[in-house]
């Protein structure tokens, strides 16, 4: 079932006034890219979600925390995952 819900993730810049394309699909309902637990990889994209919980760090990591999303069985589902984007090296984990 679609639900129209992006797995995309953009920067902005102070200085200016910009967005730019940071990571993720350009179209909508993506299942995302797994890795292995606690290694990071320019190849891991999370599922396309909305209601996360999300944050950054003060080294500047971005922390995604659950929400609704697509599961394997692209079923809407409750989501119970973590990812941490390193904006430094393009990674999750």
């Amino acid at each position: 079932m679609a639900i129209g819900v992006t797995n995309d993730m953009w920067e902005f810049n102070l200085i200016t006034g910009q967005w730019s394309w940071v990571n993720g699909a350009n179209t909508t309902d993506q299942l995302g890219t797994y890795g292995t637990v606690g290694n990071p990889s320019t190849g891991i994209i999370p599922v396309a979600r909305f209601g996360s919980a999300r944050l950054t760090d003060a080294s500047g990591n971005y922390w995604l925390f659950g929400g609704h999303g697509l599961a394997t069985n692209l079923v809407v589902s409750n989501l119970n995952d973590l990812f941490k984007f390193n904006p430094v090296t393009s990674e999750w984990t």
